[in-house]
């Protein structure tokens, strides 16, 4: 499969205006892009202008922190599906990963999984360069006993950006049929090509065409 198909690009500053938003999708349309990233108030905007092409509507939720409820993100969920995403692309909470509370993070993905049911599918972002690999590990496994199929390496908000080992790791606790997005600071075609061979399905990006 070609490059463009696996890219998404995101697009998720504050001062984003509908002008922005109707160019990245016009963009990512022209390339062919598998996805693109907006807030859950764009997603709307987002899911017009993308109907009937192959790239799709992708919500972020409770970006880029995480560390809104359950309730709250799994509302914001099923609203940004209802409101046209395909996908929504959940932030686990960081705080209740690094006190190794599985059964919270287990119950975040839960939550979200069945308030989406039927609408989109969901993809959970997990900040892989701030963890140990053990810990990485662990999340991802939490995120597949919860009935979660995909994971997110990152957001650019991490000490590192993301690298081969996270892919590695996240690709052994969730399977060979689960998505994995590798995402924050992948600068070259080259190592977007690297993440892939290494397990990636998507790779993530604020400028697709430094990638092409």
């Amino acid at each position: 499969m070609e490059l463009k198909y696996r890219i998404e690009s995101a697009y998720l500053y504050a001062d984003a205006n509908v002008n922005e938003i109707k160019s990245l999708c016009i963009e990512a349309k022209e390339l062919g892009l598998y996805g693109v990233v907006v807030s859950p108030f764009y997603v709307k905007t987002a899911a017009l202008l993308l109907r009937g092409s192959y790239t799709k509507a992708v919500a972020a939720v409770s970006y880029p922190l995480g560390q809104d409820s359950t309730a709250m993100k799994a509302m914001i969920a099923k609203d940004a599906a209802e409101r046209g995403a395909q996908v929504v692309e959940v932030v686990l909470n960081h705080s209740m990963i690094k006190a190794h509370d599985w059964r919270y993070i287990m119950r975040e993905v839960s939550e979200v999984e069945k308030v989406i049911l039927g609408k989109a599918t969901a993809r959970y972002v997990i900040e892989s360069s701030l963890l140990s690999a053990k810990e990485l590990y662990q999340t991802a496994a939490s995120v597949r006993n919860a009935g979660g199929k995909a994971v997110v390496s990152g957001t650019p908000f991490g000490y590192t950006g993301v690298k081969s080992d996270h892919i590695k790791i996240i690709r052994n606790a969730m399977g060979e049929n689960a998505i994995v997005k590798a995402t924050g600071a992948v600068l070259s075609q080259r190592q977007a090509k690297l993440l892939l061979k290494c397990g990636a399905s998507l790779i993530g990006t604020s400028d697709p065409l430094k990638l092409l």
